[in-house]
């Protein structure tokens, strides 16, 4: 499932609800917050703008000037709504509750525990040609089956600890291991 990563909500219902929270909100703990009055006064002004302009939308003749009026309106009030996040709720930073009434997602700070993979597998390599293998994972018998190791697994790139010759290639095996983490699909 998709994450939502925008804050503001997606109808112009919830955007004119939002902005009426800020409005309340801002009435009281905007000096607080340093939130100058003109910019307060602004954003009164645009919701009431949005406001009119969204109930003269919703009557049987719309048109596209009223359509276009519409759009202006509610862009006009959202980019001074992003403005005033950016510019005013972060320094200094607003606590939960401050969030919640301004109907902001309070963050998830708490991490979220993801046990060790109990599953165990093999991999048969195939070469598939210069500088390419392709590696077929298989699923252990005996092993407990764990529906977390289907989430991934990292492959250990690098040579033998030791520093004798390989009897393939020749060369001399390097103790320099690298891990490079891998997603299944």
């Amino acid at each position: 499932m998709a994450k939502k990563t925008d804050w503001m909500p997606s109808t112009r219902e919830g955007i004119l609800g939002m902005a009426m929270k800020w409005n309340n909100v801002l009435a009281i703990k905007g000096a607080a917050w340093g939130v100058p009055e003109d910019v307060i006064a602004d954003l009164n002004a645009k919701t009431l703008v949005a406001q009119a302009a969204f109930n003269e939308g919703l009557t049987k003749d719309r048109t596209t000037v009223l359509t276009a009026k519409i759009n202006a309106a509610f862009k006009d009030l959202t980019d001074l709504m992003r403005f005033i996040k950016k510019r005013w709720y972060h320094i200094p930073p607003l606590t939960s509750m401050d969030m919640a009434s301004l109907d902001l997602e309070v963050p998830d700070t708490t991490p979220t525990p993801i046990a060790d993979p109990q599953g165990q597998v093999s991999a048969t390599v195939q070469l598939l040609g210069s500088h390419l293998i392709k590696l077929i994972m298989s699923h252990i018998e005996g092993t407990p089956p764990d529906d977390k190791a289907d989430y991934g697994y990292r492959i250990y790139l690098g040579r033998h600890a030791s520093r004798r010759r390989n009897p393939g290639t020749g060369r001399r095996n390097s103790p320099l291991f690298t891990e490079s983490p891998g997603l299944r699909r």
